[in-house]
Formats: C-alpha cells, sequence, structure tokens
C-alpha cells in the first residue's frame, strides 16, 4: 500500500490535485513570495548571460 504521509500537501495539490482545499494564508504568501522571487533572479541571469556575452574578436 502507498503511504503518501511524507509528501507535502501543496506537492500533492501541484501535481494531483487530489486535494482540493486551500493552503492557509501563509503558505499562499510563502508561494507567492517564491514565485516573485524565481522571476527576478531569471531576469538576473538574462541580465549577467547579456553582459557575458563574447566580444568581437580584436584584429
Amino acid at each position: 500500500m502507498f503511504y503518501a504521509s511524507w509528501l507535502s500537501k501543496e506537492w500533492l495539490n501541484d501535481n494531483f490535485g487530489i486535494l482540493g482545499y486551500p493552503l492557509s494564508r501563509f503558505e499562499q504568501e510563502e508561494r507567492e513570495a517564491t514565485e516573485e522571487w524565481k522571476s527576478r533572479f531569471e531576469v538576473e541571469i538574462l541580465l549577467i548571460d547579456s553582459l557575458l556575452a563574447p566580444l568581437p574578436p580584436v584584429p
């Protein structure tokens, strides 16, 4: 028998949608902050990549 006691309810909701109950306010705020941090981090990585692009060869 499969026991999912070690799985978080957030993971189950995201991957299977089987629990169906809303996250607490703290969990929702934490998720939104994580998404905002990820998007800022991705923009910073793109900026760094563009700055580190190879320069044309010097003749």
